[in-house]
Protein backbone atom coordinates (compact mmCIF):
# COMPACT_ATOMS: atom_id res chain seq x y z
CA UNK A 1 0.00 0.00 0.00
CA UNK A 2 1.35 3.33 -0.90
CA UNK A 3 0.67 6.66 1.30
CA UNK A 4 0.51 9.38 -1.81
CA UNK A 5 2.12 11.81 0.52
CA UNK A 6 3.31 12.91 3.85
CA UNK A 7 1.25 12.87 6.81
CA UNK A 8 1.61 14.69 10.00
CA UNK A 9 0.43 14.14 13.56
CA UNK A 10 -1.46 16.57 15.54
CA UNK A 11 -3.35 16.02 18.67
CA UNK A 12 -6.76 16.60 19.00
CA UNK A 13 -7.97 18.65 16.01
CA UNK A 14 -11.56 16.97 15.91
CA UNK A 15 -14.08 20.01 14.47
CA UNK A 16 -11.37 22.56 13.98
CA UNK A 17 -11.40 25.16 11.06
CA UNK A 18 -7.81 26.19 11.61
CA UNK A 19 -5.12 24.64 13.99
CA UNK A 20 -1.11 26.39 14.70
CA UNK A 21 1.13 23.26 13.90
CA UNK A 22 4.51 23.38 16.16
CA UNK A 23 6.88 21.31 17.97
CA UNK A 24 8.99 18.11 15.88
CA UNK A 25 6.09 18.25 13.19
CA UNK A 26 6.49 21.77 12.50
CA UNK A 27 10.63 21.57 12.23
CA UNK A 28 10.09 18.79 9.70
CA UNK A 29 7.60 20.83 7.80
CA UNK A 30 9.78 24.03 7.69
CA UNK A 31 13.04 23.19 8.02
CA UNK A 32 13.07 19.75 6.37
CA UNK A 33 10.23 19.66 3.42
CA UNK A 34 10.67 23.31 3.08
CA UNK A 35 7.03 23.63 3.05
CA UNK A 36 5.54 27.28 1.08
CA UNK A 37 1.80 28.36 1.49
CA UNK A 38 -0.73 27.18 -0.23
CA UNK A 39 0.64 23.69 -0.14
CA UNK A 40 -1.80 21.04 1.14
CA UNK A 41 -0.67 18.65 3.72
CA UNK A 42 -2.47 15.49 5.25
CA UNK A 43 -3.07 15.56 8.80
CA UNK A 44 -4.54 12.48 11.38
CA UNK A 45 -4.88 13.09 15.08
CA UNK A 46 -4.87 9.16 15.99
CA UNK A 47 -8.56 9.16 16.81
CA UNK A 48 -9.76 7.93 13.03
CA UNK A 49 -9.51 9.41 9.71
CA UNK A 50 -7.60 11.96 8.40
CA UNK A 51 -7.72 16.04 7.60
CA UNK A 52 -6.89 17.41 4.14
CA UNK A 53 -5.08 20.92 5.32
CA UNK A 54 -3.98 24.24 3.46
CA UNK A 55 -0.59 25.91 4.83
CA UNK A 56 -1.66 29.53 5.47
CA UNK A 57 1.26 30.80 7.35
CA UNK A 58 4.71 29.66 8.02
CA UNK A 59 6.93 31.35 11.21
CA UNK A 60 10.21 30.23 12.00
CA UNK A 61 8.97 27.71 14.33
CA UNK A 62 5.25 27.32 13.75
CA UNK A 63 2.74 27.46 11.02
CA UNK A 64 -0.73 27.83 10.61
CA UNK A 65 -3.27 25.90 8.55
CA UNK A 66 -6.80 25.68 7.42
CA UNK A 67 -8.39 22.23 7.70
CA UNK A 68 -10.48 21.81 4.55
CA UNK A 69 -11.75 18.04 4.57
CA UNK A 70 -12.19 14.82 7.10
CA UNK A 71 -12.13 11.78 5.47
CA UNK A 72 -13.22 8.69 7.23
CA UNK A 73 -9.88 6.78 6.11
CA UNK A 74 -9.65 3.58 8.30
CA UNK A 75 -6.62 1.28 7.62
CA UNK A 76 -7.46 -0.82 10.73
CA UNK A 77 -8.00 -5.07 11.16
CA UNK A 78 -11.94 -5.84 11.64
CA UNK A 79 -11.12 -6.83 15.13
CA UNK A 80 -8.50 -6.09 17.33
CA UNK A 81 -5.33 -7.71 18.48
CA UNK A 82 -3.77 -6.86 22.23
CA UNK A 83 -0.31 -7.89 22.85
CA UNK A 84 1.70 -7.99 26.55
CA UNK A 85 4.48 -8.28 25.87
CA UNK A 86 7.84 -8.20 28.76
CA UNK A 87 10.42 -5.70 26.93
CA UNK A 88 13.33 -6.31 25.39
CA UNK A 89 16.64 -3.69 25.88
CA UNK A 90 17.51 -0.98 23.75
CA UNK A 91 16.93 -0.25 20.28
CA UNK A 92 15.10 -3.57 20.33
CA UNK A 93 12.02 -2.48 21.91
CA UNK A 94 11.90 0.52 18.60
CA UNK A 95 11.58 -2.58 16.46
CA UNK A 96 9.49 -3.97 17.87
CA UNK A 97 7.19 -1.16 18.44
CA UNK A 98 7.18 -0.07 14.75
CA UNK A 99 6.63 -3.90 13.66
CA UNK A 100 3.26 -4.46 15.82
CA UNK A 101 2.14 -1.17 14.59
CA UNK A 102 2.69 -1.75 10.79
CA UNK A 103 0.75 -4.88 11.31
CA UNK A 104 -2.32 -3.75 13.08
CA UNK A 105 -2.11 -4.65 16.30
CA UNK A 106 -4.15 -2.43 18.62
CA UNK A 107 -2.95 -2.55 22.24
CA UNK A 108 0.22 -3.44 23.74
CA UNK A 109 0.86 -3.74 27.64
CA UNK A 110 4.45 -3.66 29.00
CA UNK A 111 4.28 -7.17 30.65
CA UNK A 112 6.44 -7.49 34.10
CA UNK A 113 7.73 -10.90 34.59
CA UNK A 114 10.40 -12.61 36.96
CA UNK A 115 12.54 -12.91 34.33
CA UNK A 116 12.19 -9.39 32.61
CA UNK A 117 15.57 -7.72 31.75
CA UNK A 118 13.91 -3.79 30.73
CA UNK A 119 11.83 -2.16 33.08
CA UNK A 120 8.82 -0.53 31.63
CA UNK A 121 9.47 3.41 33.60
CA UNK A 122 7.15 5.74 33.01
CA UNK A 123 9.99 7.42 30.81
CA UNK A 124 10.36 4.08 28.81
CA UNK A 125 6.80 4.27 28.48
CA UNK A 126 6.58 7.76 26.77
CA UNK A 127 9.31 6.74 24.39
CA UNK A 128 7.35 3.80 23.34
CA UNK A 129 4.29 6.49 22.55
CA UNK A 130 6.56 8.36 20.78
CA UNK A 131 7.53 5.58 18.52
CA UNK A 132 3.56 4.56 17.87
CA UNK A 133 3.51 8.01 16.45
CA UNK A 134 6.20 8.10 14.41
CA UNK A 135 5.23 4.06 12.91
CA UNK A 136 1.91 5.09 12.45
CA UNK A 137 2.61 8.15 10.09
CA UNK A 138 5.05 6.21 7.67
CA UNK A 139 2.20 3.05 7.63
CA UNK A 140 -0.91 4.79 7.41
CA UNK A 141 -2.61 4.04 10.48
CA UNK A 142 -4.99 6.44 11.62
CA UNK A 143 -5.76 5.24 15.22
CA UNK A 144 -3.04 4.98 17.66
CA UNK A 145 -1.66 1.72 18.91
CA UNK A 146 -2.55 2.15 22.65
CA UNK A 147 0.02 1.42 24.83
CA UNK A 148 -1.23 0.36 28.07
CA UNK A 149 -0.15 0.96 31.64
CA UNK A 150 2.76 -1.50 32.72
CA UNK A 151 1.27 -4.87 34.87
CA UNK A 152 2.60 -8.13 36.22
CA UNK A 153 1.84 -11.47 34.81
CA UNK A 154 -0.25 -12.06 38.01
CA UNK A 155 -2.22 -9.19 37.04
CA UNK A 156 -2.66 -9.97 33.33
CA UNK A 157 -4.13 -13.27 34.57
CA UNK A 158 -6.58 -11.39 36.97
CA UNK A 159 -9.89 -11.25 35.80
CA UNK A 160 -9.88 -7.68 34.57
CA UNK A 161 -13.23 -5.34 33.12
CA UNK A 162 -10.97 -3.96 30.88
CA UNK A 163 -12.26 -2.69 27.43
CA UNK A 164 -9.32 -4.88 26.04
CA UNK A 165 -9.67 -7.93 27.89
CA UNK A 166 -10.12 -11.19 26.19
CA UNK A 167 -8.79 -14.28 27.25
CA UNK A 168 -5.05 -14.39 26.79
CA UNK A 169 -2.99 -17.10 24.71
CA UNK A 170 0.50 -17.29 26.59
CA UNK A 171 3.21 -18.39 24.32
CA UNK A 172 6.18 -20.23 25.41
CA UNK A 173 8.37 -22.80 24.32
CA UNK A 174 6.73 -25.11 25.87
CA UNK A 175 3.08 -25.30 24.65
CA UNK A 176 2.23 -28.03 22.80
CA UNK A 177 0.38 -26.94 20.29
CA UNK A 178 1.60 -24.37 17.96
CA UNK A 179 -0.24 -20.61 18.06
CA UNK A 180 -2.31 -20.85 14.74
CA UNK A 181 -4.57 -24.12 15.95
CA UNK A 182 -5.21 -22.04 18.66
CA UNK A 183 -6.56 -18.77 16.69
CA UNK A 184 -10.35 -19.78 16.27
CA UNK A 185 -13.00 -17.32 15.58
CA UNK A 186 -13.08 -14.36 18.29
CA UNK A 187 -14.18 -11.06 18.70
CA UNK A 188 -10.49 -10.16 19.47
CA UNK A 189 -7.07 -11.91 20.39
CA UNK A 190 -4.76 -11.42 23.28
CA UNK A 191 -1.09 -13.08 23.34
CA UNK A 192 1.38 -12.74 25.82
CA UNK A 193 4.72 -12.67 25.07
CA UNK A 194 7.57 -13.72 28.05
CA UNK A 195 11.12 -12.47 28.66
CA UNK A 196 14.37 -13.47 27.13
CA UNK A 197 14.82 -16.38 29.66
CA UNK A 198 10.81 -17.36 29.25
CA UNK A 199 8.37 -17.23 31.30
CA UNK A 200 9.41 -19.40 34.57
CA UNK A 201 7.81 -22.84 35.66
CA UNK A 202 5.49 -20.77 38.49
CA UNK A 203 4.17 -18.42 36.05
CA UNK A 204 3.20 -20.81 33.49
CA UNK A 205 1.54 -23.12 36.33
CA UNK A 206 -0.24 -20.11 37.19
CA UNK A 207 -1.05 -19.06 33.20
CA UNK A 208 -3.15 -22.93 33.45
CA UNK A 209 -4.45 -22.54 36.31
CA UNK A 210 -6.70 -19.74 35.44
CA UNK A 211 -7.87 -21.92 32.34
CA UNK A 212 -5.55 -20.38 29.83
CA UNK A 213 -3.76 -21.95 26.27
CA UNK A 214 0.05 -21.87 26.21
CA UNK A 215 0.96 -22.24 22.28
CA UNK A 216 4.68 -22.05 21.27
CA UNK A 217 5.87 -20.45 18.07
CA UNK A 218 7.86 -23.35 16.36
CA UNK A 219 10.63 -25.32 16.75
CA UNK A 220 13.00 -22.37 17.01
CA UNK A 221 14.00 -20.27 20.01
CA UNK A 222 12.77 -16.70 19.22
CA UNK A 223 13.58 -13.22 20.73
CA UNK A 224 11.28 -11.40 22.35
CA UNK A 225 10.58 -8.80 19.45
CA UNK A 226 10.81 -11.54 16.55
CA UNK A 227 7.93 -13.18 19.04
CA UNK A 228 6.30 -10.79 19.23
CA UNK A 229 5.99 -10.16 15.75
CA UNK A 230 5.56 -13.51 14.12
CA UNK A 231 2.48 -13.62 16.94
CA UNK A 232 0.28 -10.62 15.59
CA UNK A 233 1.32 -11.81 12.04
CA UNK A 234 -0.19 -14.79 12.33
CA UNK A 235 -3.49 -13.41 13.84
CA UNK A 236 -3.41 -10.50 11.38
CA UNK A 237 -3.51 -13.17 8.69
CA UNK A 238 -6.11 -15.11 10.33
CA UNK A 239 -8.23 -11.68 10.45
CA UNK A 240 -7.76 -10.70 6.63
CA UNK A 241 -8.29 -14.14 5.72
CA UNK A 242 -11.83 -13.90 6.74
CA UNK A 243 -12.51 -10.37 6.37
CA UNK A 244 -10.36 -7.36 4.96
CA UNK A 245 -9.70 -3.86 6.29
CA UNK A 246 -10.68 -1.04 5.04
CA UNK A 247 -8.41 0.59 2.69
Amino acid sequence: MTIPQPRFFVENIGDADRLVIDGDEAHHLIRVLRVQTGESVVLFDGCGGEYDAEIEQIGKSSLSVAIRQHRLVERELPRPISLAVSLPKGDRQKVLIEKLVELGTTHLVPLETERSVAQPTPQAVKRLRRIVIAASKQCGRNRLMSIGEPCTFAELLAPSQDSVAMPWIVCDPSGHRPLPQLVVASPGYAIAIGPEGGFTAKELQAATAAGLNVANLGPRILRVETAAVYAAAVLAASIDGVESPSV
